[in-house]
């Protein structure tokens, strides 16, 4: 699959091209055979997809407008469709963003349970801290660990991924 894509990322037009045998992201040029991982991910409204080269070099394209969003998966697809048959591993999630859920869910467990147990004089947020301890002991860890990179093997995971 190969094809032509305009997104839109940070107020700014990038055009990524996927042909035959390389990536053209604006001006720069990225043959398939230098690409040894292909990483996608989404921060709130930002969608992004990192080309992991030889040698440490890493190109993305991404969008953060709603509008551009499907141009954007049509890329990541079109990436998908020349990469999986040379084995190319592709990753959605990041341990940067698992690492920062559990440690939100840590710090507002234990400002909580501070609350709770009355370390922090604040006698009206004692319930209120309480709650707060509970959901996050449990919410945390189930955030965090859907959020932490999983191996695409499949199409059907890519979709999953790209929604």
């Amino acid at each position: 699959m190969t094809g032509r894509f305009v997104l839109r990322r940070l107020g700014q037009e990038q055009i990524v091209e996927v042909q035959d045998r390389d990536v053209i992201l604006g001006s720069r040029t990225i043959a398939f055979d230098t690409i040894r991982k292909v990483v996608i991910g989404r921060i709130g409204e930002h969608e992004m997809c990192g080309l992991h080269l030889d040698g440490g070099g890493e190109y993305t394209f991404g969008t953060d407008e709603t509008s551009t969003r499907p141009a954007y998966a049509d890329a990541v697809r079109a990436v998908w469709a020349a990469l999986a048959p040379r084995s190319v591993p592709f990753v959605s999630g990041a341990w940067l963003l698992a690492g920062t859920v559990a440690t939100i869910a840590v710090i507002c467990a234990v400002v909580g349970a501070l609350f709770f147990l009355g370390v922090v004089d604040a006698p009206g947020y004692a319930r209120r801290g309480a709650i707060v301890a509970v959901l996050c002991a449990i919410g945390g860890p189930i955030v965090a660990l859907r959020s932490r990179p999983k191996k695409l093997s499949t199409e059907r995971e890519l979709e999953a991924a790209l929604r």
